[in-house]
């Protein structure tokens, strides 16, 4: 009888995680060749920037596309600790604590053009800003995020 009633226990967390993971809606948002889903409560505050508001903090969500001539790859954690880095050749990502908030930036890697003397490649991403004491609550949104982010063209 005890492990039926840990057994349904452990099942209602798992639900009630995959659930709360499923209560977000997102919506799809378009910067330049690049599109995202972002949460659906989430307000543009510049063309390439949305702000959500969640338990008193404002998250702020920076969507990036650009054609640079350079291939930058550095991880800023302005101080703070590494906690996760991914480096591969069309994506590059980390994760960063600083202060009380995690830091966590991605980039897809595209089309190379040659332009005049050099080459450009198509670069997405974004950037967004939470409290550690969200991460519950933002990992799953993050995830959603980064295997949404993809070109258009």
């Amino acid at each position: 009888m005890r492990r039926l009633a840990a057994a349904l226990t452990a099942c209602a967390i798992v639900q009630g995680s995959a659930a709360g993971a499923q209560a977000v809606r997102y919506s799809q948002q378009r910067n330049l060749f690049a599109v995202m889903d972002v949460p659906s409560t989430a307000v543009r505050s510049q063309p390439d920037t949305y702000v959500v508001k969640r338990g008193g903090a404002a998250v702020t969500i920076s969507l990036d596309a650009s054609t640079p001539h350079y291939d930058e790859r550095q991880v800023d954690c302005r101080g703070g600790k590494l906690g996760y880095k991914l480096d591969k050749p069309n994506l590059f990502a980390y994760s960063c604590t600083v202060g009380g908030e995690i830091v966590y930036a991605v980039t897809k890697y595209g089309r190379t053009y040659h332009v005049g003397a050099s080459d450009a490649t198509e670069q997405i991403g974004y950037t967004i800003r939470y409290p550690a004491s969200q991460r519950s609550y933002w990992d799953p949104v993050v995830k959603h995020m980064t295997h949404s982010l993809r070109f258009v063209h």
